[in-house]
């Protein structure tokens, strides 16, 4: 059984749009200022379009960068601060339970949706985990193929050199091509970008006969 896959997949496009990330301190501001611009549009424009929507994108944004937890701050953050905009332009008429209320369902609504993003996060990290993991264990048993099926004429010519006498031409040229061989196959390997794994007994192992 053959399976084939990318040994180094390409970068996906949320990684491509999320690389301040990289930045930790971009990654805690940035969160930060795109609720504050979205807040001050809420609460400026002459439109009678609500904004709040919008809230949610920092939010994911700082879940992804920089944890739950800061996630789950921000959400509670954002609920007080849009409930203050609605209260400033109803001009003070809501009342103060509602906006608690209002701020207690906003707050619960971006703690679910923190956590939903985390354990689709974690999820994602764990397959990869287990990706590595595979790919590794695959290399090694492919190494081990390697190595193992040519060491018999390497033993062969130890087993000479320890009787005291001396390998012939032939079975130096052997060995010479045997090491040479490895060497070829573990370069092989090292430079694969396209993997096609088969199944041996039970165990995969990378097929180089298999690449182009």
């Amino acid at each position: 059984m053959h399976n084939q896959y990318n040994h180094q997949p390409p970068m996906a496009l949320h990684e491509r749009l999320l690389g301040p990330c990289r930045n930790r301190t971009l990654a805690l501001i940035l969160p930060v200022a795109l609720s504050v611009l979205i807040l001050l549009a809420d609460l400026l424009l002459p439109t009678p379009a609500d904004y709040a929507a919008f809230l949610l994108v920092p939010l994911l944004l700082a879940t992804y960068c920089s944890g739950w937890k800061y996630g789950v701050t921000l959400g509670w953050v954002l609920a007080v601060a849009e409930q203050f905009v609605r209260y400033q332009q109803s001009g003070g008429s809501i009342s103060i339970l509602a906006s608690a209320s209002n701020v207690a369902i906003w707050g619960t609504v971006a703690t679910l949706l923190v956590a939903l993003t985390n354990s689709v996060l974690e999820t994602q990290q764990l397959r990869e985990s287990y990706l590595r993991l595979q790919t590794l264990q695959q290399t090694m048993v492919t190494v081990n193929d390697i190595v193992r099926n040519r060491l018999a004429v390497l033993l062969a010519v130890c087993d000479i050199l320890d009787e005291g006498r001396t390998p012939s031409a032939r079975q130096l040229t052997r060995a010479r091509a045997v090491i040479e061989e490895i060497v070829h196959q573990l370069d092989r390997l090292g430079r694969l970008e396209v993997v096609t794994v088969k199944e041996v007994a039970g165990v995969e192992a990378i097929d180089l006969d298999a690449q182009p």
